[in-house]
């Protein structure tokens, strides 16, 4: 019974990720010394092609997102908005933060399923330049 459960749980996880998921995941990198938090450093990790991945707070300012998305278009950096600044803060032991960059190849593939996975049944109408939205967490 208990093989039944996990076996369970694994195609679940497969088929729809949930926030939480994707919040375990940054703190563990985090944790790993392998995000750089807050709009600079961010900046900074995607000019020096450093970064895997850019997550943007959903209520980040107007300006810092039009920032970052540009940033990382022209840098061909995966870009997600997810989650609020709170959220982004919690998980990564600090203080409301806007933006984290991911520096590690497989923590920012992950996240990028992870975080696609939950975005993909919001409906069709997702963009398709690596700038996606979620309701977060």
């Amino acid at each position: 019974m208990a093989r039944q459960s996990q076996t369970n749980r694994k195609a679940r996880s497969l088929e729809q990720a949930e926030p939480e998921a994707v919040w375990r995941m940054l703190g563990l990198a985090a944790r790993a010394g392998r995000v750089v938090i807050g709009a600079e450093g961010a900046a900074k990790a995607v000019r020096r092609q450093k970064a895997q991945l850019v997550i943007l707070a959903a209520d980040a300012a107007n300006d810092t997102a039009q920032k970052a998305k540009r940033l990382c278009r022209r840098a061909g950096v995966p870009f997600r908005q997810f989650g609020t600044k709170n959220e982004i803060g919690h998980w990564t032991g600090h203080t409301a933060r806007a933006i984290v960059a991911v520096l590690d190849d497989g923590f920012g593939r992950r996240l990028t399923t992870l975080i696609d996975q939950i975005i993909e049944p919001a409906g069709p109408n997702r963009q398709t330049d690596d700038v996606n939205t979620t309701l977060g967490g």
